[in-house]
């Protein structure tokens, strides 16, 4: 069960003036759920309220607040103009730097129509995106370039400025990151930081800098173009809502008016990219599971960030089909590895005490080091710890990876002073990559655990959820939905509603590795599907999901409390919940003081050898189980009989799934030949799983002409037609892997799944008599 926290916000005592004021504001009679979201999250006054629930209440800031920088930087695109100068845009390699750059790119077209004299540049991969480099500058003087643009990036490059400055190339520098001791000695420095916290520019992002510019530029020359910034707001709002800075301001403005183009874009790539993702069942500006993470996967696959660039500006329809389909694909591939990455990561810290400690680092020699930086940023939110995640080459005795830091915790300082330790450290805003011996790995955890210990109280690190509000399943639906979307967009200063669902349970419990849908279909993920009822709706449940996580997880005989995020899925044009965490329900917790004399659960599991079996003292479970009915059952024997149950299984899966589907279909044609029955048990011993699962490989065989009588659990086959595909029999083949393998996942799961969890499970097996 999860040791995350959780912590309701306060909704009680809302003033009268409040609810109407949210009311008129939303045009509703009634509007009791977002009243008490807005006011838990402290935006109780009448100002706030305003400029928070409608774009029509705010007036965006004219973009010559930025002053003397903007006004330089137009003076030197007028110049650039006027000579015929080349215009290099270069941009960094995230989505907001890739998003300002087309921005870029479309708005300064009409005033350098030559594409000779506009080029872009986005460098390729994560290890060459350190911002501008000395190569890349000399090729840039070589192509005759006079002026480069920065996109979100430049602050931290002043010896690069410097050096391109003596090759006579001028610069103006777009970023949001960092912001330098002394200004760096560029034509224009268009940084938001410049800006106090509470001014609507602080929180721009890259591409909020990049239109603002360009807003500041149409407006000083209003005949050069005819073209309405306006159509560039769809790329802005997904450049705002995929950075990580709050939309505060004009960030919250563009990125509102910016979604409204999106849903009419005449970006042929992005369309069929929003197509794509509302046929998986995802919403487009989802910040986990939307356009932005897409884009980011292909960058992830590919290491092409054009692909990126030519996807969010072509217009030709074929092209656009075509990127948006390898876009997908390399989200679901991303997707795929990236839930198993992280399944091994969770298992490893939670085989871990990492109570006395601040900071999580492991390494492990298989894991991808391109995904890496993504999973270390989800460890480090999950866990609420600075997150170190490598790959250990230990031919090599080098582990390279990413660090993130969180709050205000910067890893760089914390290891600025053990820079001995390490081969290199660079850092990209909020991520660093960096590379040491592996022996030092150790070393570095002793050193900066011992620094958070005495500066921080580790307290300071437990995971908390802040629940939005208390909700039933009867509540669950639409109503809910239209009044929690007014919010939106969701970001990290102001995330998605989490609702609190207590005392429910759960039916319908089954998983699978979901497939995306895809002109080529490949790739999967793991996905729990299920239904939950409460008492105020005993008959009529609402269906979710949990993303990451199998249904032997949920006991289907426990009542929980669970927080979700309310959504819709276009694919299937339905309304359903999906787990952020659940804890077994308080009602759980003290049921054991129900029972009299209470029988142990002993845990013999990594015992067995000393387990006697005959002992009639005690209940034993002695086959490992694959659902918790099988437990649940044994501890309802156990609490009748008034004997302690034994856990005494084990499980150590050694048998490939394809070996064992040849001895298996080798057996069942031998049978035939012979004309012999063969006892049920032999293949439940052979095969080591449980009847249900026999008969689902066994009613499959029909597809390749074996039928089978079961007589006394004694089985006879028979062959009825020997002519089929090679599909169909791959199809048979891989569904037998398949019930293979998710049996091995279930009995290991039982067989190293805490006792602890174990026994809050299993107590509450007889809830329905209380």
């Amino acid at each position: 069960m999860t040791k995350i926290d959780w912590k309701i916000y306060p909704s009680d005592d809302i003033p009268e003036w409040f609810h109407k004021e949210v009311n008129h504001l939303t045009s509703r009679n009634k509007s009791n759920y977002l009243t008490k979201l807005l006011w838990g999250r402290g935006i109780r006054d009448s100002q706030k309220l305003q400029w928070f629930l409608s774009t029509n209440n705010y007036s965006s800031s004219s973009p010559f607040e930025f002053g003397r920088e903007i006004k330089q930087a137009l003076k030197r695109l007028e110049n650039a103009w006027n000579r015929g100068e080349k215009v290099a845009i270069w941009g960094n390699y995230n989505i907001d730097g890739i998003t300002a750059t087309c921005v870029l790119w479309e708005g300064l077209k009409p005033f350098f129509p030559s594409e000779n004299h506009l080029i872009y540049y986005i460098p390729p991969g994560f290890h060459n995106s350190q911002g501008l480099t000395y190569q890349y500058i000399d090729f840039l003087q070589k192509q005759g370039i006079n002026l480069i643009i920065t996109a979100d990036m430049g602050s931290d490059n002043i010896k690069e400025i410097k050096y391109a400055q003596n090759l006579g190339i001028d610069i103006i520098v777009i970023d949001h990151h960092t912001l330098p001791n002394h200004r760096p000695e560029v034509i224009s420095f268009l940084n938001p930081l410049n800006f106090a916290e509470n001014h609507p520019f602080f929180a721009l992002s890259g591409v909020g800098i990049a239109y603002k510019l360009l807003e500041a530029l149409y407006q000083q020359f209003p005949s050069i173009s005819s073209l309405s910034l306006t159509c560039l707001l769809d790329l802005v709002a997904i450049g705002l809502l995929a950075d990580t800075t709050p939309l505060k301001g004009d960030c919250r403005y563009l990125a509102r008016e910016g979604i409204k183009i999106l849903q009419q874009t005449q970006r042929s790539g992005l369309d069929f990219l929003v197509q794509l993702c509302q046929d998986n069942g995802d919403r487009p500006m989802n910040i986990s599971q939307g356009i932005a993470q897409r884009i980011n996967a292909i960058n992830y696959i590919h290491y092409d960030h054009n692909l990126a660039f030519q996807l969010l500006t072509t217009t030709d329809q074929e092209l656009g089909r075509k990127l948006a389909n390898l876009v997908e694909k390399a989200y679901f591939n991303v997707k795929n590895l990236q839930t198993k990455i992280l399944f091994e990561i969770r298992k490893k810290i939670n085989n871990l005490d990492i109570s006395n400690g601040g900071l999580i680092i492991l390494d492990n020699n298989q894991w991808e080091v391109n995904f890496l930086p993504l999973i270390t940023h989800l460890i480090s939110k999950e866990y609420n710890r600075p997150t170190i995640l490598l790959f250990s080459d230990e031919n090599q005795n080098i582990a390279k990876g990413y660090g993130c830091s969180i709050n205000e915790i910067n890893l760089v300082e914390l290891l600025s002073n053990k820079q001995e330790l390490f081969y290199s450290i660079i850092e990209y805003h909020d991520t660093i990559e960096l590379s040491l011996p592996i022996e030092n790995i150790s070393l570095v955890r002793d050193s900066i655990n011992q620094q958070l210990r005495s500066k921080i109280n580790l307290d300071f690190f437990k995971p908390l959820i802040n629940i939005d509000l208390v909700v039933t399943v009867s509540e669950l639906g639409k109503n809910l939905r239209h009044e929690l979307r007014l919010i939106e967009p969701c970001s990290v200063d102001n995330p998605n509603p989490k609702l609190l669902i207590q005392n429910c349970c759960f039916k319908n419990l089954t998983n699978k590795n979901q497939s995306y849908k895809n002109e080529r279909k490949e790739g999967e993920y793991i996905q729990t599907s299920f239904t939950i009822y409460d008492q105020s709706s005993p008959d009529k449940g609402f269906n979710g999901i949990w993303l990451g996580h199998y249904s032997n997880e949920i006991n289907p005989n426990s009542i929980y409390d669970i927080v979700v995020e309310l959504d819709y899925n276009f694919l299937n044009k339905q309304y359903y919940i999906r787990i952020i965490d659940l804890k077994l329900s308080q009602k759980n917790i003290n049921y054991l003081t129900t029972i009299k004399s209470a029988p142990l659960i002993i845990d013999n599991r990594q015992e067995i050898s000393k387990l006697d079996i005959n002992d009639n003292s005690k209940i034993i479970l002695d086959k490992c189980p694959v659902e918790w009915q099988e437990i649940t059952s044994h501890y309802q024997n156990a609490v009748t009989n008034q004997k302690n149950l034994v856990l005494g299984y084990h499980y150590n899966n050694q048998k490939n799934s394809q070996e064992l589907w040849y001895i298996f279909i080798n057996i069942i044609k031998a049978l035939i030949k012979e004309n012999e029955a063969k006892n049920i048990n032999i293949l439940l011993e052979i095969l080591d799983i449980s009847e249900l699962s026999l008969k689902n490989i066994l009613d499959s065989l029909e597809k390749i002409g074996i039928v089978y009588e079961n007589q006394e659990n004694k089985l006879q086959f028979q062959q009825i037609f020997t002519t089929f595909s090679s599909e169909v029999y791959q199809q048979v083949k891989q569904n037998f892997e398949d019930i293979i393998k998710q049996e091995n996942l279930q009995k290991n799961y039982f067989y190293q799944i805490p006792i602890s969890t174990i026994k809050d499970e299993v107590i509450s097996n007889n809830l329905k008599h209380i």
